[in-house]
């Protein structure tokens, strides 16, 4: 906000957009004072430096640049946009293929500086492509307040690209438990052992909801699912 009244329009969107994207805005975690007040400061930033927040919530307007799109990612996620929030990250990603693995990366530094393990927890909740996935599963499960008119062609390609963004995040964190640091490896385990409790995937996941589905689908998701357990499952390196 001081950029922003000092003139540094763009510099203040950028510093927002950071800031946004490495929490997890989603109302069920804000669950104690602190994270309440990083609320109120995210609503007064999108107030003052997104002037199109809006009409972007009013589908009469589309971010122009990932700038745009990851400070929006906010006030979706909190106010239960999961469609939309899911849209934002899909352009995002699209838009610079390498943000993905690039912000995977960066929450691993910042989860390995923390010292407590529910601490780590909390860090891993925000990696980027974790939480697309997130909002595309309850997208396609007809949770949030954005959902209502989707198809069941929309609500299957939902199901389609979460499974795909934690196919691609499940590389990355394969590589980090192969990786030298004993850390890292640690944390890569709690990530993806972190995907098999939770709830918001019970779409593309859990046998009842999977019934649901096509054949074809369902062998899609438990294969998924197979995957993350035979990952979890290698042996650990003690080094």
């Amino acid at each position: 906000m001081t950029q922003f009244k000092a003139g540094s329009v763009k510099e203040a969107r950028k510093t927002l957009a950071a800031a946004v994207s490495t929490y997890n805005w989603m109302e069920s975690q804000a669950d104690h004072p602190t994270v309440w007040v990083s609320h109120v400061f995210r609503r007064e930033a999108e107030a003052m430096i997104l002037g199109n927040r809006s009409a972007f919530l009013e589908g009469k307007y589309q971010p122009q640049d990932n700038d745009e799109r990851l400070a929006l990612l906010g006030i979706c996620q909190f106010q239960g946009l999961y469609s939309a929030a899911a849209g934002l990250y899909a352009e995002a990603f699209a838009a610079d293929p390498g943000l993905a693995e690039q912000m995977t990366a960066q929450c691993v530094q910042r989860a390995a500086g923390e010292a407590l393990p529910v601490d780590q927890i909390e860090v891993l909740q925000t990696e980027s492509r974790y939480l697309a996935a997130r909002c595309a599963a309850l997208a396609a499960r007809g949770a949030g307040t954005d959902v209502a008119r989707l198809s069941d062609v929309e609500r299957s390609r939902w199901r389609r690209q979460a499974r795909e963004w934690l196919a691609a995040d499940l590389g990355a964190w394969d590589k980090t438990l192969n990786s030298d640091s004993k850390v890292n490896r640690d944390l890569a385990r709690k990530m993806i052992t972190l995907w098999q409790g939770e709830q918001d995937f019970a779409s593309i996941r859990d046998a009842a909801a999977l019934q649901n589905l096509s054949a074809a689908e369902r062998e899609e998701c438990t294969a998924l699912w197979q995957q993350v357990a035979a990952v979890l499952s290698q042996p650990q390196a003690t080094r």
